[in-house]
């Protein structure tokens, strides 16, 4: 008695490289629409919100040099001594 093997001989399904194309492309899709349906969610852009962003009317400071105790301790170029300044900010803050 002889025992006969057969051979299973499967030939794995290929795609062609049109239906791979096809299906990358449709992927890639499948994925940019959930991110941006993900995204507006997210945002609420439908939702009537806004991006925006609003500044105040900004002022100069001023920086007044004081002379402590009189004026002629004022300093100049080539001396030493303390300088005692007041700066001021108009600018309101919030």
């Amino acid at each position: 008695m002889r025992l006969r093997i057969v051979e299973a001989r499967t030939k794995a399904s290929r795609w062609s490289r049109p239906a791979k194309v096809v299906s990358a492309g449709a992927g890639c899709l499948l994925v940019a629409g959930g991110a941006y349906a993900a995204t507006n969610w997210v945002v609420g852009l439908n939702a009537g919100s806004s991006g925006e962003g609003q500044s105040a009317t900004i002022a100069n400071p001023s920086i007044t040099a004081v002379a402590s105790p009189a004026p002629s301790s004022i300093l100049y170029p080539g001396g030493t001594g303390d300088v005692v300044v007041t700066i001021a900010n108009p600018t309101p803050t919030r």
